[in-house]
């Protein structure tokens, strides 16, 4: 699964939905009284907004994990890649979205996927530091 895009969180200020027109018809809205309330994704996916990026992704490679092709990740690049995190990682200049696994013998990146060509990706001798851009901390696709 590679990344086809990335864009920055920044919290839009100002932004508020439009509340539906008025106009009745048919039985209440349960929404009546609830006017004027707006959401903010932002608030609610985006707890370090300076090192949270969204990523769309390409490919089927983490399906089994539930990211589809097309889908978008947030990714917080603050957060520690530890064992079972999925995580974003640069191999050889790409993007690609992997679980890391981690024993004492080594580390991998795994692949989700019922296709048996993606192999584990052994990253024990790379440079740890420079091999990880960020924990994906939310999976968004249409249903």
């Amino acid at each position: 699964m590679d990344i086809d895009q990335t864009f920055s969180a920044i919290p839009r200020k100002g932004f508020q939905a439009q509340a539906a027109s008025p106009v009745a018809s048919g039985f209440p809205s349960p929404s009546a009284g609830l006017e004027g309330l707006s959401l903010s994704l932002d608030q609610h996916l985006v707890e370090r907004p300076s090192a949270t990026y969204f990523c769309q992704v390409s490919g089927d490679a983490m399906i089994l994990a539930g990211i589809h092709d097309g889908d978008l990740l947030v990714v917080d690049s603050s957060l520690p890649p530890l064992h079972g995190r999925v995580v974003v990682a640069v191999i050889f200049g790409e993007l690609v979205v992997r679980r890391l696994h981690i024993q004492s013998a080594g580390r991998w990146l795994l692949a989700e996927t019922s296709d048996a060509s993606i192999k584990p990706l052994d990253i024990t001798r790379y440079d740890q530091d420079q091999l990880f851009w960020g924990v994906v901390t939310w999976v968004l696709h249409r249903p």
